[in-house]
């Protein structure tokens, strides 16, 4: 479908309605279901490609997006991109953005046929598609089509030349998608190094937009898996954040530029504890602002708790905080974490535990028991408290913490105890929601299995008879 160019003539109002109705596609779709063969369905999608878009009724795109949708399933993708390319091309060149977000979507649908064929034979059509990615609508869908072929040196070289001439950020961050897809699914390898660079380099930008936007996207890069935070981390992009976040604290901007600063370093920390020694300046910006949790915003007080919980996420992790703050340290962190879950707005306290949850989810049993001790005396019947009140997502909440602490010796001990903790653990009637019954279930199922010999037999049955239905009475069903 060709796109109406700019000099063509408008329209006057006398002019005859649009030419291509949900009835002429509707038509043609019966064309073809009276002769479903890929012949057939290329001669019919060969029309299509030639009509103009000024020519179609803006009520009709749904029926054609059906339409090219059962003609493209009846074509094999393979003869599409090897004998079909002019059709293709000439449909990339001119086609609405829908269209060209459609096909990418049917090719990436068939990525283990299409990939190989669009790094040889269709590297046109690669290149083609990669031209129409600065636009809102069809970006993502390229980005995950091109990301298995982005080292190819024809589609690389169309997307550098974007890079080099485009005055434009947001397209520059379009053409970033593909290098982020490629890192998030493993396919970065040395030849985007260079694409990579100009996107360490927009930290150095002067427009604030452009920094935040940088740091985002490797953000994002980075916790997607192991190996794309180990390229983010020697990218370099790490040392130029970290000058970042020591120069914005008191900068005019810095509200903007700071927060994305511990959040960048949060994600990278969960992967490398060793960065907090790396980076010195860092833990303390992260402790700051945890420790005033009550005077900052609450997008910050969120960020404070969920980067402590990254930066504290592993084992070794933890044994670096508790070296680097000490007992006193930590255990004013771990009070103001218990200030953060007893009191605020039941949104940010079920934030708060879900950076709870992380935060005990993995450890050596006695130090999680020290850091859970700072918490106070109280904490174990808070928590109780919070997993029985009557908002969905502060339950959910509580329960990932409790499967987090039960997964540890000291947590069985701790709760195991308490009173009223298996009254209402066993009690099948808490929970409506299915997350949070399937949760409390996980959490009973665990136990069970668990060799503790704080889990006798008798409360293993018990355990057991969770999962038991009750019998229903004969004398209350006649009453009913």
């Amino acid at each position: 479908m060709r796109s109406a160019s700019s000099s063509d003539v408008e329209p006057s109002s006398d002019e005859q309605p649009p030419a291509w109705t949900s009835a002429s596609f509707l038509e043609l779709r019966a064309e073809f279901l009276a002769d479903r063969t890929e012949f057939k369905a290329l001669e019919i999608l060969k029309r299509m490609v030639a009509i103009d878009v000024k020519q179609v009724d803006a009520n009709a795109w749904l029926e054609c997006k059906d339409l090219m949708s059962m003609l493209l399933n009846a074509i094999p993708v393979q003869a599409l991109l090897e004998t079909q390319q002019i059709m293709l091309l000439t449909a990339l060149e001119s086609c609405p953005s829908h269209v060209v977000t459609a096909l990418a979507a049917h090719l990436t649908a068939h990525q283990d046929v299409v990939s190989p064929l669009l790094n040889s034979v269709a590297q046109a059509v690669a290149v083609a598609f990669a031209r129409r990615i600065n636009d809102p609508d069809t970006f993502e869908q390229l980005a995950a089509l091109l990301a298995p072929v982005s080292s190819n040196p024809q589609l690389l070289q169309e997307l550098q030349h974007q890079l080099a001439t485009t005055k434009s950020s947001e397209h520059r961050f379009k053409v970033y998608q593909v290098l982020l897809c490629a890192m998030q699914r493993g396919y970065y390898t040395p030849a985007l190094a260079p694409m990579l660079q100009s996107l360490v380099k927009e930290l150095s930008s002067e427009d604030i937009l452009v920094v935040l936007a940088a740091m985002d996207a490797l953000s994002d890069a980075a916790i997607a898996s192991n190996e794309s935070a180990n390229i983010v981390n020697e990218s370099g992009a790490p040392q130029k954040v970290y000058e970042l976040l020591q120069s914005s604290k008191e900068a005019p901007d810095g509200g903007f530029i700071y927060p994305s600063c511990v959040k960048f370093f949060g994600t990278l920390s969960r992967v490398y504890p060793d960065i907090i020694n790396s980076f010195p300046s860092f833990v303390p910006a992260v402790i700051d602002m945890v420790r005033h949790f009550d005077i900052v915003e609450a997008s910050q007080r969120v960020l404070a708790f969920d980067t402590l919980a990254q930066v504290a996420y592993k084992a070794e992790a933890k044994q670096n905080l508790q070296r680097l703050l000490g007992d006193q340290g930590v255990s004013r962190v771990m009070e103001a974490f218990a200030a953060s879950l007893s009191s605020g707005p039941i949104e940010l306290r079920a934030r708060h535990l879900e950076a709870f949850a992380t935060l005990f989810q993995h450890g050596d049993d006695s130090l999680l028991a020290q850091w859970f001790s700072y918490l106070g005396s109280p904490m174990p019947s808070v928590l109780l408290s919070l997993v029985q009140k009557p908002f969905p997502d502060l339950r959910l909440a509580s329960l990932h913490a409790f499967a987090s602490l039960l997964a540890h010796p000291f947590g069985l001990q701790t709760f195991l105890g308490l009173s009223g903790f298996l009254d209402w653990l066993l009690d099948q009637s808490t929970e409506h929601e299915w997350e949070a019954g399937r949760l409390k279930a996980d959490i009973i199922r665990a136990l069970i299995a668990s060799n503790s010999s704080l889990i006798d037999a008798p409360l293993k049955l018990r355990l057991k008879a969770y999962f038991v239905a009750p019998k229903r009475d004969p004398e209350v069903e006649m009453m009913l």
